[in-house]
């Protein structure tokens, strides 16, 4: 993983844990850098990131796929789409000061709610599309 993609872990990870309105859906401690087996539900949890180089003409830009699990036991969606929905609020406001990295673009790109393998809960996904660019170039 690239060290911006590092970065905007980081920050994402850290605005998630801060914010009071997710933890009182959510209760203390359960937003994690990856899935936990047995973690508590509901909880949200990092899933799949990638980046890939998209310079050119002398711009050094990386493109970031950040995805996020929101895992939830409740009878139907809503919790689920409830915590999507603060997640994405969150998100948007986070406005990540980078170190090394200026973030140039977010953006949603997709959002969706299973159910969970044994049937007992609701897994959704919200995946974001990020472009950064090193910091020296601001």
């Amino acid at each position: 993983m690239s060290g911006a993609a590092l970065e905007l872990q980081a920050a994402f990870i850290a605005a998630l844990r801060a914010d009071g309105s997710l933890a009182s859906l959510l209760g203390e401690g359960k937003v994690a850098d990856g899935t936990r087996r047995g973690a508590a539900w509901p909880n949200i949890a990092l899933g799949d990131w990638s980046s890939r180089s998209i310079a050119g003409d002398d711009w050094p830009g990386e493109e970031h796929r950040l995805e996020f699990l929101v895992f939830s036991r409740a009878g139907g969606r809503s919790e689920a789409l409830g915590l999507m929905a603060r997640l994405g609020e969150v998100i948007a406001a986070a406005n990540p000061t980078l170190a090394e990295h200026r973030l140039v673009t977010l953006e949603r790109l997709r959002e969706e709610v299973q159910r969970t393998r044994d049937g007992r809960g609701w897994r959704g996904r919200v995946v974001y599309r990020a472009v950064t660019e090193p910091a020296a170039l601001a």
